[in-house]
């Protein structure tokens, strides 16, 4: 499976190359997804074609704190990035994003049993979250995904910087749809970290299921961080057992687990950050091996995560 998803993304690579935007997707073939673009427009500040959108250019007016009459302050807080010219030149043409993400749409249909979005509309946006979702429509903006290298990305730490990337859209459309439809929910006011690192687990299986994405690139780490977290698995989980952290309640012991950051410095100084989400997909791959016929609804549920005999039911000793 490995072989089958790299041979895809270096596929989709060369078609990135020659202009279009590529994302890595799921093998199987659907209608290309409804792509509006207000990115021409915005960046040329014509509110004319902006408007003639309609609701999708309503929305995105509301999400960013604007209307129809305040349309030109969005377009003041464009000019002058020095992105601009480059989403016009690296994405002259969606037809790749469309194809990719309608499979995307069509997988959250048919494995999650959730409807999937209407349509996928790009923007250039001010903020740092590069998607939205908002009225069964998904936000992407481009402006953060042009390449690690650019200089204006110099104020992202590393971490972060290095997933700027086309080839991060359909992971991150994947992962926002599926927030969206299956919210965490603790259903106690002291979930504890196991809960938490379980349901991050969960959505990284639906990740890759939708998109077609390896564990790695679903998870977001280099080679070196996803070597160190294989090496040191079991180390990792019987340093959480032995510290009495993988029941605990404490929130900011589950954040640092889960939040994105450099590192997990309490599991280890080397420790790539959110190695909880790596340790709860662990979880959830060994539960799946154990149950091969329960639905990716059913681990995407509170009832999945917040079983008391999770682990039990899953088997998982670290490995």
């Amino acid at each position: 499976m490995k072989h089958i998803a790299t041979y895809i993304i270096s596929l989709l690579a060369a078609s990135f190359a020659a202009g279009c935007a590529w994302v890595p997707g799921a093998p199987e073939p659907a209608a290309p997804a409804r792509v509006v673009r207000l990115d021409p427009a915005a960046l040329a500040g014509d509110s004319v074609r902006f408007l003639a959108a309609g609701a999708p250019a309503a929305i995105w007016l509301n999400v960013v704190g604007a209307d129809s009459s305040r349309v030109s302050d969005y377009f003041a807080s464009l000019q002058g990035k020095p992105y601009n010219q480059f989403v016009a030149e690296q994405f002259a043409s969606t037809d790749s994003l469309a194809a990719v993400t309608g499979s995307i749409f069509n997988n959250v249909a048919k494995l999650t049993g959730a409807t999937p979005p209407a349509m996928l509309v790009t923007v250039v946006s001010p903020y740092n979250q590069s998607v939205v979702t908002a009225d069964s429509v998904v936000f992407v903006a481009l402006n953060h995904y042009l390449g690690p290298h650019h200089d204006f990305y110099a104020y992202f730490p590393y971490y972060q910087r290095r997933l700027k990337d086309a080839s991060r859209i359909g992971i991150d459309v994947a992962e926002a749809v599926v927030a969206e439809h299956f919210p965490y929910d603790p259903q106690s006011k002291y979930p504890t970290a196991l809960s938490r690192m379980a349901a991050e687990g969960a959505v990284v299986e639906a990740v890759m299921q939708l998109t077609g994405a390896t564990e790695q690139e679903a998870l977001g780490y280099s080679d070196e961080e996803y070597s160190w977290l294989e090496q040191n698995e079991q180390p990792a989980w019987e340093s959480l057992l032995a510290r009495n952290l993988v029941f605990s309640t404490d929130p900011s012991v589950t954040e640092t687990l889960v939040r994105p950051n450099s590192v997990t410095s309490f599991l280890h100084p080397e420790a790539p950050g959110r190695a909880g989400r790596y340790i709860g997909h662990r979880i959830v791959r060994s539960y799946l091996s154990a149950h091969p016929s329960e639905t990716l609804s059913a681990i995407l549920s509170p009832a999945f995560y917040n079983d008391p005999k999770l682990l039990e039911k899953a088997g998982y000793v670290g490995k």
